[in-house]
This record gives C-alpha cells, sequence and structure tokens, in this order.
C-alpha cells in the first residue's frame, strides 16, 4: 500500500511540474523586433523642365521627349511659348500649338498650351515645357545592402548592419529595374470582364495550342 501510495504521489508532483514549467513558459515573451522590411518601393512624382528656343523643337525633340514620357511622364504636359515686345501673341499661338502636335504625334499629353509676353526686347520665342516625371525609390527604411558598401562591413563589428533590413536589397533592385515607374502606381481603369474571351484562352490551352506572341514591349500594350 506504501509503495502505491508513493507512486502516486511522484506521479502528482510530476505532473504538477510540468504544469508550472508550461505556464512558466507561456509567461515568457521570447520576442525580437523584426529585421524583415514590410515598407513598399516609394514612388515620387517631380517636375521635369526643358527650356529651348521653340523654333529648334523638331520632330526629333519631340520623339526625345516622348521616349523620356512613356518611361517616366505623367500628364498633363504644359507648353508655353514666351515671347518679348517685339513678337506677337498670334506667333507664339502658333508655335505652341506646333509643338503640341509634334508631342501628340509621340502619345505625350494630354498638352495644355499657353502664351506668356514678358516686357523685355530682344527676346525671341522661347518654349517651356513642364510635367511631372515618376522616379521609383527604395522603401523609406532601407539602408544600404551590406555588399554595397564595405565600410559599413569593416565599421560594424557586432555584424548587425542596423541600417539594412532584410529584402531592402531586392526592393532596391527592382526599384531601379523598372521600366516604367508609373505603373506601380496602379489604374483605376478597369474595363468590364469579358468571359469568353477567357473562356478562348483557356480553351487553347486545354487543347495544346502553341501560345501567340505578345508581340509589345509591355503586357498591357499586347492583344489577345
Amino acid at each position: 500500500m506504501n509503495t502505491l501510495y508513493r507512486t502516486l504521489v511522484r506521479h502528482d508532483l510530476t505532473f504538477l511540474m510540468l504544469a508550472l514549467t508550461g505556464l512558466l513558459l507561456a509567461a515568457c515573451e521570447m520576442q525580437e523586433p523584426s529585421q524583415i522590411s514590410h515598407s513598399p518601393i516609394r514612388v515620387t512624382a517631380e517636375d521635369y523642365h526643358e527650356t529651348l528656343p521653340s523654333s529648334s523643337f523638331t520632330a526629333d525633340t519631340a520623339r526625345l521627349i516622348g521616349k523620356h514620357f512613356k518611361v517616366h511622364g505623367q500628364g498633363p504636359v504644359d507648353v508655353m511659348v514666351v515671347y518679348g515686345v517685339a513678337g506677337s501673341d498670334k506667333k507664339a499661338t502658333n508655335e505652341a500649338a506646333r509643338i503640341a502636335g509634334l508631342l501628340e504625334q509621340q502619345n505625350v499629353g494630354p498638352v495644355v498650351t499657353s502664351t506668356l509676353p514678358v516686357n523685355e526686347t530682344g527676346y525671341g520665342y522661347q518654349l517651356m515645357l513642364n510635367y511631372k516625371q515618376v522616379k521609383a525609390l527604395p522603401p523609406a527604411d532601407c539602408g544600404s545592402h551590406p555588399a554595397d558598401d564595405r565600410n559599413l562591413i569593416n565599421g560594424d563589428d557586432a555584424g548587425l548592419h542596423k541600417g539594412y533590413r532584410y529584402g531592402c536589397g531586392i526592393d532596391t533592385y527592382i526599384a531601379q529595374q523598372v521600366a516604367r515607374p508609373r505603373d506601380l502606381l496602379g489604374s483605376n481603369k478597369i474595363g468590364p470582364s469579358d468571359g469568353s474571351r477567357y473562356g478562348n484562352i483557356l480553351n487553347d490551352y486545354r487543347a495544346g495550342k502553341p501560345t501567340k506572341d505578345l508581340n509589345a514591349q509591355t503586357a498591357s500594350e499586347t492583344k489577345l
């Protein structure tokens, strides 16, 4: 009887110790500050300016502006022709319209034209071109990647790289490689869904038909 009693007591004590250990572990906070970046890639918009004689704005100039606008630009585009006291508003208006036409041929726009007289002699017709350019930047809380800065590595004896968070390097490199940073802003122009169109695509896949070539620089420009 004594042996049975001692055995039961030991079992009770063992259960009690396990229960207390579980409570103590549950009460301990074993959390460390996250070293993972949760911030998104930043998208900024700043003014882009060009000032030049309006007569020197040609189709080639418009093509160069068109390339830049396609990657970074965000409308509207302000085209202002400034002229002096010796000039005429009619000629300035015609120049602004000519330049706007060249830009619109390069899909730059919408274009807003205006003229501005200045009280100066000898001031020719000057073009002032302005629009917003969009840039993609690393997340706000991202320091430099340790591999990008040897001084940072050598000067950090603890090896913690406090200014760097995991994922920052990837987001930084992605920001530098985005073809059109303004695409990161998204778009509210979502048309109605076409069930038959997507059904045909799925049927072609099931039938083993080859995928059509995209024949475009971006997916949004592709017509299936």
